[in-house]
């Protein structure tokens, strides 16, 4: 299954390799990220431009999540589903404990212009952001950020991903 997120015309789903599409919803916002389920592929979160949004049937229906910002990035903890994490437009950092129905957010602010976030598939609560300046790290759910060493502090970081089969193995996609 292959899902797009578009500006303006909402989430697209393939479940053909994309050789065909349906329209699932969010038509009219700007969704900027998208999250599938690690045990549950039918769950997705969208960031968007109106806040997170979350589905519990692959995207036929969507429900704006409670103290959700609108968001430049959503991830979900692989290996605690119940925990995901929202990167704000505005800077802020938010955090969900119960799988997403509710955010809170956390003490400290992310610098503007995050781009991507990745949760450690050994740790949920380490997780990394990619943004404008580079990429940075928390090691503490959110509520602190280093910056890491090894990649351009200069550098617009604008996906971040790790390897399932080597959790120790991250990607990082940057314009230095």
């Amino acid at each position: 299954v292959v899902y797009a997120g578009t500006t303006g015309v909402g989430l697209w789903r393939s479940a053909d390799a994309g050789r065909s599409w349906s329209q699932r919803g969010l038509v009219g916002r700007k969704v900027i990220s998208l999250a599938i389920g690690p045990v549950a592929p039918a769950t997705l979160f969208a960031a968007t431009d109106g806040g997170v949004f979350r589905s519990a049937d692959a995207g036929r229906t969507w429900r704006r999540v409670r103290g959700a910002p609108a968001a430049a990035a959503v991830a979900i903890a692989p290996s605690s589903p119940r925990i995901v994490y929202a990167a704000s437009l505005e800077g802020g950092f938010y955090r969900s404990s119960d799988g997403g129905r509710s955010f809170r957010p956390t003490r400290a602010k992310v610098r503007l212009g995050t781009r991507s976030l990745a949760v450690s598939a050994l740790n949920p609560r380490t997780l990394w952001a990619g943004t404008r300046f580079g990429v940075t790290v928390s090691r503490d759910g959110g509520d602190t950020w280093k910056d890491t060493r090894g990649v351009p502090t200069h550098a617009d970081t604008f996906a971040i991903a790790f390897d399932p089969r080597r959790p120790r193995t991250m990607y990082a996609a940057l314009d230095a």
